[in-house]
């Protein structure tokens, strides 16, 4: 469902807003901004419409993996004034997968793997992984530098991430060190 939410705006501002569930109304998650920006509330030049109108184009569906959302949206701008819009995000039903990157570099020789994830679960902890055995529990903030240490000429590294919590795993991450 989603609604116009004034919550996070000052004036006449508004921004679109929306809770997911994903079992048919049991549970509901916590509400959150769909709108990339704020939006003022539109101007209606027109004299033979409510001048302060906003809704007519509110429309949203679902096709099992995703829902899709228009609304109302006043921050597109003519000769200064804003002006009824359509604006329309698509927003995934459930959870993301966890998509992991690394990159691999060398200081002074030794070797390094900055590794990058999402999405992060905040309060949540992740397992490192390298090349199948867990070398780190850390934070989940999407970030971690593996220290290799190794001053090999042609290692190569698989990486994973893998949530502490629910046992949810990244893709594989390879890292190659010269040119074998």
């Amino acid at each position: 469902m989603s609604w116009y939410d004034a919550r996070n705006t000052t004036g006449n501002d508004y921004e679109r807003w929306g809770r997911l569930s994903n079992d048919n109304g049991v549970t509901w998650q916590a509400d959150d901004v769909i709108s990339d920006a704020s939006s003022p509330l539109p101007l209606q030049p027109d004299p033979n419409v409510q001048p302060c109108y906003a809704g007519d184009y509110d429309r949203s569906f679902a096709d099992g993996t995703a829902f899709f959302i228009s609304w109302v949206d006043g921050r597109t701008l003519i000769s200064g004034n804003s002006q009824q819009d359509v604006f329309f995000d698509k927003v995934p039903d459930g959870p993301q997968p966890l998509t992991l990157t690394a990159t691999g570099y060398r200081v002074k020789g030794a070797e390094f793997a900055d590794l990058s994830w999402s999405p992060t679960v905040p309060g949540g902890n992740v397992n490192i992984i390298r090349d199948s055995i867990t070398i780190a529990t850390a934070t989940d903030t999407g970030a971690y530098t593996d220290n290799i240490g190794a001053k090999g000429n042609n290692d190569t590294y698989v990486y994973q991430v893998c949530r502490v919590e629910t046992g949810e795993c990244s893709n594989l991450a390879t890292v190659k060190f010269g040119t074998k």
